[in-house]
């Protein structure tokens, strides 16, 4: 038997307020213990797990859209971000009408100016562009966000620095290091375990799912995904609220 790579997204993938499923682990189990592999494909940075997410039954994990590629808690890639620009853009979005940001690096996540996420405890918040020069000589980002919604008409001088993933429903905008995508994040993980692309499994519901979609030999989208990611899909599962990972996951393996 060749095994399937499974690549799980986490919010409103196998993620649903903050719960993951017990129907959704089990199949996660499942899959491995026939020989396949998981692996979470995720916008988030580590910074951004809490303990459900870190101990997950999974190989590995692909983080900030392809920016951290982990398998068994060894690092495979890790893109260089690009800090410059996005301290130049702290800079240039400074009314007070402006979007913030958060930022996420490996070990913890800094806030910067009117950003509507709530915090956790644990990161570290400030409007000063000097305290973000100081959180930078204690860790490395993967990943930052804008915040709130954007001028569109900004996206193209964005998208000269960052791989931008733009999320208009959701209102926040990703900026990735260029290169970077999930996508990129499987190819390494396809090439790390000898396999041919064939083998993917992609399940997703959003915008920055799109480029692992496409590169996967199966694309799956979640039922409750707009139309607009749809169209992408090799097969449409349930919905989130339906464990529709988990049934994706049973499916095929019950096929092979």
């Amino acid at each position: 038997m060749t095994p399937y790579v499974f690549f799980l997204d986490i919010d409103d993938t196998i993620l649903y307020k903050n719960t993951i499923s017990p129907r959704v682990l089990s199949a996660m189990k499942l899959a491995r213990q026939k020989g396949h592999f998981v692996y979470i494909n995720t916008g988030r940075a580590p910074s951004f797990f809490d303990n459900t997410l870190r101990t997950l039954p999974v190989d590995g994990y692909v983080c900030g859209c392809g920016a951290l590629v982990l398998q068994n808690g060894k690092v495979l890639y890790q893109a260089e971000y690009p800090t410059e620009a996005l301290i130049r853009w702290m800079k240039q979005l400074t009314k007070p009408e402006d979007p913030g940001f958060v930022i996420e690096g490996e070990k913890r996540i800094f806030r910067y100016r009117n950003s509507y996420w709530r915090p956790w405890k644990e990161w570290v918040l400030s409007d000063s562009v000097e305290d973000f020069h100081e959180y930078l000589t204690t860790d490395t980002v993967v990943k930052a966000s804008i915040c709130n919604d954007i001028d569109p008409c900004i996206l193209p001088a964005l998208e000269q620095d960052f791989h931008v993933i733009y999320h208009p429903t959701e209102h926040y905008t990703e900026c990735c290091p260029k290169g970077c995508s999930k996508a990129t994040g499987m190819e390494i993980i396809m090439k790390h375990h000898g396999l041919d692309m064939c083998r993917s499994v992609a399940i997703g519901d959003s915008e920055n799912d799109l480029d692992m979609l496409c590169a996967a030999g199966i694309g799956v989208v979640m039922g409750q995904a707009r139309d607009e990611i749809k169209q992408y899909a090799d097969r449409i599962t349930a919905s989130v609220t339906e464990d529709g990972a988990a049934v994706a996951i049973e499916e095929l393996i019950r096929e092979e």
